[in-house]
């Protein structure tokens, strides 16, 4: 009886150790080939601008609609929905189309989980007639212009770190659209009128200008999730921002942050790496975010930031 019970015993620390080394094999076996980082986004939030011009307050929205799409096209950018700004506005207790601030945009975007947080005003829109003098001929064109004031503030160190003014205009021979009259409601209605081509040259000079000037700015994630009984994390971005399956990551998280006592400004976080993980799927929620497998460190927590190295 008493050697059946040790060869009864034996058998159970051989299948539990072999159990063991399965679990690990498999965890090991599912870390795949390292891919190089080609290209990342950077992610934005894009406010709707205040507008300091002629004509209606929804111009301020319908130039921002016109520079979310300048940024998409450039695929340089990933752009948060409208409707998810929206709602953290109002969740913070600030008006939809009310002025923003440098402090109110960098906390927003926090909240958002972006790296930039876009806003800005309309100092002008709106069109001008104007005559030619051909010899003995007079020939009438309406000149239709849009300025715009455009801030890009860094949400993790509040500060603005892209300004400048831009101008678009477009020439044709026509009578003066009234716009109060534009349904902004419609990006490719209005955005095929005079005034509509003159905005579409303002957001494209303003967005080629960004890329130039943030080039150098480093790229950061934000971790969403971590599971509780596997090595696995949910990050943000997915495909979308550029990341593909085998892209190596690092994660950090961020100590306390530090106010400016002046401003109310927050001055950034002393950071210190504590995992570094692997992209196994890119495309989950359509590429809105990533599977990752944790390949070192522990402590990992929603909110700390994701970087390349």
């Amino acid at each position: 009886m008493k050697r059946l019970i040790v060869s009864f015993l034996t058998f159970l620390t051989f299948l539990l150790v072999a159990v063991s080394v399965t679990v690990v094999t498999a965890q090991e076996d599912e870390q795949i080939q390292e891919v190089p980082i080609v290209t990342l986004r950077q992610s934005v939030a894009v406010f709707q601008f205040e507008n300091r011009a002629a004509g209606p307050a929804v111009v301020g929205r319908g130039l921002a609609d016109m520079l979310v799409t300048s940024l998409v096209n450039s695929h340089r950018f990933t752009v948060v929905e409208r409707q998810e700004i929206e709602s953290v506005l109002q969740e913070q207790g600030l008006g939809l189309s009310g002025a923003i601030t440098e402090a109110s945009a960098s906390r927003v975007g926090q909240l958002l989980g972006v790296e930039l947080a876009i806003y800005g005003s309309v100092t002008h829109f709106g069109e001008e007639r104007r005559s030619v003098g051909i010899r003995n001929l007079e020939v009438g064109r309406t000149r239709a212009r849009v300025n715009i004031d455009i801030r890009f503030v860094n949400t993790t160190t509040g500060e603005i770190i892209f300004a400048k003014s831009f101008e678009g205009a477009e020439s044709s021979v026509g009578v003066i659209l009234d716009t109060d009259n534009i349904d902004f409601s419609s990006l490719d209605a209005w955005g095929s009128t005079r005034i509509g081509k003159a905005a579409r040259n303002c957001t494209n000079k303003a967005v080629r200008e960004a890329v130039l000037q943030l080039s150098e700015m480093p790229w950061h994630g934000t971790l969403i999730s971590v599971a509780s009984d596997s090595p696995y994390c949910y990050i943000k971005p997915g495909s979308k921002g550029g990341l593909q399956r085998g892209n190596i990551l690092y994660v950090y998280h961020k100590g306390e942050e530090l106010i400016d006592p002046d401003t109310g400004i927050s001055l950034g976080s002393e950071e210190t790496r504590i995992g570094k993980i692997q992209v196994l799927d890119a495309t989950i929620g359509d590429g809105q975010a990533s599977k990752c497998l944790i390949l070192e460190g522990s402590g990992l927590t929603r909110g700390d930031l994701i970087k390349v190295k």
